[in-house]
């Protein structure tokens, strides 16, 4: 393998010719200077550079006899046949998504023999991407030969391929492409309609039954009607592929086009809902008058009804919900829900959007805040007209403890001026005979106040600095260790700062273990030089598993709780952290006799482990994880990962999987 040589190294070098005694200078400042060992071809794809790409191809090993010793991705991408095309595979997805013709006739230019999987296709498709498309139609060296289906599966979606039947020989030149009825069907569902077209026009796939259903609804459902009708078997109309979720345009042709709105009424309902939804009350009005001479009215219409209502009330359409509550239908519902046969967040729901003329419709009507549901939803928004107005209409709540956390959402939101409305709300402690309700209202005002510690933790934790202090100058309140905890763990190191000069509760282990976590080195830092607290394991454990290297180095460096296998494990997929454990806590390895978690990086991470753990890479972890991935967690490329570990460990598991139960992060 050839040295690379930086060009800004040359060009300093080149004026610099004391220091050009050793013919390999170069090519090591640029190696320490260059990409990461730990860089795969999918990740410097999505960089976009070809120049960068140029270098993790030039970097590879073109054998496994000129492996470079020690760890790199660099060591496998050209000298080992499946990774090869895995990285093929990935980086084309990619490029392909991102609409990159360069890049792609660099992948083209560099690979042979290789094939070009569906998903790719998909991603060009659904990205509208027609050039990349073309261009992998153009280079398709398969598309002249007999083609056969064979199924894939994706996560939980399923399709069929159309595959070129290549010699066995066969490596090149060039590569061969696989086509699929996905790539049309989400080409519908993104409305990239000329795409789909131009695919159905000229790409070898002949759709299965299922493929031509699956692209009918999705024509039909984004208003394509024009494709859906030259997809259609001669015994079939186009309304018997409409689906549940339609735009409203698309419904107002099926009504102008077809009668399914008036025989389905489930269908007819979901569409009710969908126009009540978009606000359109004229849609809502003919789609009810379909289905007013039916005196039975199945449990989806009025379902969905209900839930219209709800929508318009969110929303603040009060024109919808007048209409929708005085109808029939909506009467029926309205009564009962005063019965207690149904349950209802109408009130709720508008005091959440601060909608108050929608509130006081719904109030004449009955909808009452006994709860304080409302009122919660109105503060945590920071609606302060409408926590007004709920108050005016509420003077009591049927359960105190309703209520008990209403300051504290405030606080927790830093909605001051709701705050101190509530202040102002001084209680009377001497009310009596026909005031007695009045009592009532102002004990009540006292009780929402009982949570005032945890309102001003809450503040704390949330950065709201100036609610925290009110908090202690107005109200005589102390927080708990729970406030630098939370402003620690959420990075606000103004308020860790404050907290610590002018209150004495101070904060535990939880603080360090947070902010190492969430990648907060600075208030990590601080903490260490002002507070005596410390953390735990979980400190470096959790920030492994978030990949937040110069934290982890930070921890090491500076304190001495380390970390457990934890770290090890979380961190599996982040090469660069990865190495790092590997380089300093040789001694802590896994001890599960198959892969515990599935990143996205699945091929990388197990090149790692067999390099770089092989106590914990044996054959019989090799055979668990490929039994894992065939039944389990399969996705797309992965198929090449089990074609290696099956080619390099054959057989079967004979030790039962290890159950796990992961610590939550």
């Amino acid at each position: 393998m050839p040295p690379v040589l930086l060009q800004v190294v040359a060009l300093v070098l080149r004026y610099r010719p004391s220091v050009t005694c050793s013919p390999v200078l170069g090519a090591l400042i640029s190696q320490f200077l260059g990409p990461s060992t730990n860089l795969s071809l999918r990740e410097a794809a999505s960089f976009g550079s070809t120049r960068l790409l140029d270098w993790v191809w030039d970097a590879s090993c073109t054998s496994e006899a000129s492996r470079t010793p020690g760890w790199s991705l660099h060591n496998y991408l050209r000298s080992e046949p499946y990774y090869h095309h895995y990285q093929f595979q990935e980086a084309l997805q990619v490029v392909a998504k991102r609409g990159e013709l360069e890049m792609l006739q660099w992948l083209f230019g560099h690979f042979q023999g290789l094939e070009v999987p569906s998903e790719a296709v998909t991603k060009a498709a659904e990205n509208g991407h027609l050039p990349v498309l073309k261009y992998l139609l153009e280079h398709d060296q398969g598309r002249g030969v007999r083609h056969e289906l064979k199924e894939v599966k994706v996560g939980s979606d399923g399709f069929a391929d159309s595959v070129p039947v290549m010699p066995p020989d066969w490596r090149g030149p060039g590569n061969v492409v696989r086509w699929g009825g996905h790539a049309i069907r989400n080409a519908v569902l993104r409305e990239h309609h000329d795409i789909a077209r131009w695919l159905l026009d000229n790409t070898p796939h002949q759709l299965d039954e299922r493929e031509r259903n699956g692209i009918l609804e999705a024509a039909v459902k984004g208003g394509n009607f024009e494709l859906a009708r030259s997809l259609l078997p001669l015994d079939r109309g186009v309304g018997e592929y409409v689906s549940r979720w339609m735009k409203i345009a698309v419904v107002e042709q099926l009504m102008e086009t077809t009668d399914v709105l008036k025989k389905d009424q489930e269908f007819a309902a979901m569409m009710l809902w969908n126009a009540a939804l978009e606000g359109n009350l004229d849609l809502v009005q003919r789609i009810a008058k379909l289905h007013e001479r039916k005196k039975k009215k199945n449990d989806e219409w009025l379902e969905r009804w209900e839930w219209g209502i709800g929508d318009a009330c969110k929303r603040g359409d009060l024109p919808m919900v007048k209409w929708m509550i005085e109808h029939p239908t909506g009467r029926g519902i309205c009564a009962d829900i005063q019965n207690g046969r149904r349950h209802s967040e109408y009130f709720d729901d508008a005091a959440a959007g601060g909608h108050i003329e929608v509130l006081e419709y719904l109030f004449t009507q009955g909808f009452t805040d006994l709860k304080a549901h409302a009122l919660f939803n109105a503060e945590r928004e920071g609606h302060l007209d409408t926590v007004k107005w709920l108050r005016d209409r509420f003077s009591s709540y049927k359960e105190f403890n309703s209520t008990d956390y209403v300051v504290e959402e405030a606080a927790k939101n830093g909605h001051f001026e709701i705050l101190k409305f509530f202040h102002d709300l001084v209680p009377s402690q001497h009310v009596t005979g026909e005031k007695k309700s009045k009592r009532q209202r102002t004990e009540q005002t006292t009780d929402w106040w009982k949570r005032s510690t945890e309102a001003m933790n809450e503040a704390a934790s949330n950065g709201h600095l100036e609610v925290v202090k009110w908090f202690q100058a107005t109200r005589s309140v102390s927080c708990s260790t729970k406030a630098m905890d939370g402003a620690a763990g959420n990075g606000h190191l103004d308020m860790v700062k404050w907290l610590h000069e002018n209150t004495t509760a101070g904060c535990t282990v939880r603080a360090m273990d947070v902010a190492a976590r969430n990648g907060h080195l600075d208030m990590v830092k601080w903490l260490h030089e002002n507070t005596t607290a410390g953390c735990t394991t979980n400190a470096m454990d959790t920030a492994a598993a978030k990949d937040h290297l110069e934290m982890c180095k930070w921890l090491h460096a500076n304190r001495s709780e380390g970390c457990t296998v934890q770290a090890v494990e979380y961190s599996i997929g982040h090469l660069r952290l990865g190495s790092w454990l590997r380089s300093h806590y040789p001694e802590i390895q896994s001890s599960d006799n198959r892969l515990w978690l599935y990143p996205r990086n699945l091929f990388d991470a197990l090149l790692f482990l067999e390099a770089n753990y092989p106590k914990v890479f044996t054959p019989e972890f090799a055979r668990g994880t490929r039994s894992d991935l065939s039944y389990e967690y399969s996705n797309g490329s992965d198929a090449l990962v089990e074609a290696w570990l099956n080619e390099k460990y054959p057989g079967q598991p004979t030790q039962e999987k290890k159950f796990r139960l992961w610590t939550a992060l």
